[in-house]
């Protein structure tokens, strides 16, 4: 998985919001995740790293399987 985030008050912020373009024309899946009025500061981390460890850590969804094969 491939988690892009920034705040939009970050002096970084141009180069999160050029990465992201440049997955989005290249078709890699990612998320991309821009906290307004964000900065570049713990208050941003913190709440990413829990957005980013509920998508990591979550249950994988079921795949459907087809009779007499697990």
């Amino acid at each position: 998985m491939l988690y892009v985030a920034c705040g939009d008050k970050d002096r970084q912020f141009k180069f999160s919001q050029g990465a992201h373009t440049m997955l989005d024309e290249k078709n890699v899946s990612h998320v991309y995740n821009v906290i307004p009025g964000g900065q570049h500061d713990f208050k941003v981390w913190k709440n990413d790293l829990y957005h980013f460890s509920q998508m990591l850590f979550r249950e994988p969804e079921k795949k459907a399987t087809s009779i007499g094969r697990p």
